[in-house]
């Protein structure tokens, strides 16, 4: 069956990954994050305009479109060249309610996307975008809304357990016991890599690779995700700490076998469908840009990529939705039986 083949190739895929995760955590993820992302994005994106963003209304996406915008801004206003610019201008105090409030928009966009799913009721929709809006405002400084929304959501939730959250979806739907076993594999990954112990000998990274690694803030998710788990205090990190390569030998893992995830499922949720010759040339000439601005300035090339990763993100909430719905409905059904 072509969804057992799908299944055995991303077992492959996982160990794959997993292996080239513990020789190259970091430079495994800033290879990745920079070629194989934004091809995902582009090309999800595609696909979830095809299926009308799986929302009863498809023409709200302009919201997180602008919401995607938004959160990205202030990484525009931190480019050395833009922030004397608007240092002490009008656009200063805007961009510091824009960083305020990101996290605000993503939680907005998450609570209206469920209001999209559930209803065609416009005055549904208008409900909970209000309540969206009141609960952003009122939760903002929350250390643990913080944490989920502003840091987890939009990275390893994302990478790692909304990619699990598929899998199992896929193989409920196919009943394929080879999709089970992938699923367990990814389960046992993290138990693995943070038991499995590492000799700090084996790692070298180059002065130039740290710096890109730190400049572009990728060292604070490490940080705050050890401080979330209890083994950090937020704001130290050290690059040959037996920790902190634990940790990015994860991320790595997770945002590299998120990318293959999406490619190897081609043949199965058929995404490629949506590619008509003038978005194929289009995505291919974004794409092939975005590689070039990370490899001519990896920051440059971070900013404007951040764009369409929110964006894919957010658009993706409707969907993952839609499958926590239909996994908890189908373990109820099994719990009953």
């Amino acid at each position: 069956m072509k969804s057992n083949r799908v299944d055995l190739l991303n077992i492959g895929l996982i160990i794959i990954s997993l292996a080239l995760a513990y020789l190259l955590p970091f430079q495994l993820f800033l290879v990745s994050y920079a070629v194989l992302g934004p091809l995902h994005y582009l090309t999800e994106i595609n696909w979830l305009r095809e299926k009308k963003f799986f929302t009863n209304e498809p023409r709200w996406a302009w919201i997180a479109a602008l919401f995607a915008l938004l959160i990205v801004l202030p990484k525009f206003f931190s480019l050395p060249s833009l922030q004397e610019t608007i240092s002490g201008s009008f656009f200063e105090p805007v961009n510091q309610w824009l960083i305020e409030y990101s996290n605000g928009f993503i939680f907005l966009w998450l609570v209206f996307s469920i209001g999209l799913v559930i209803s065609k009721n416009k005055l549904v929709w208008f409900i909970f975008f209000q309540l969206g809006s009141f609960l952003a405002f009122i939760l903002k400084d929350i250390p643990l809304y913080i944490t989920i929304i502003g840091l987890l959501i939009p990275t390893l939730i994302h990478v790692y357990l909304f990619t699990l959250l598929f899998m199992t979806k896929g193989s409920l739907d196919s009943r394929s016991t080879v999709g089970f076993v992938a699923i367990g594999l990814m389960i046992v990954v993290p138990f693995f890599i943070a038991f499995v112990d590492v000799d700090r000998s084996w790692y070298t990274l180059s002065e130039s690779m740290k710096s890109v690694f730190t400049d572009n803030q990728f060292h604070v998710t490490n940080a705050k995700l050890a401080k979330a788990l209890g083994i950090g205090d937020g704001t130290s990190f050290f690059f040959y700490e037996k920790m902190e390569l634990k940790l990015q030998t994860f991320i790595a893992f997770a945002y590299l076998y998120h990318y293959l995830n999406w490619f190897s499922k081609t043949t199965v949720i058929k995404w490629h469908k949506s590619l008509s010759v003038g978005r194929t040339i289009a995505i291919a000439t974004i794409w092939i840009t975005l590689v070039g601005l990370f490899a001519f300035d990896y920051k440059l090339g971070l900013i404007v990529a951040l764009t369409l990763s929110f964006l894919h993100v957010l658009l993706e909430f409707p969907l993952n939705i839609i499958s926590i719905k239909s996994v908890g409905r189908a373990f109820y059904k099994a719990m009953g039986n």
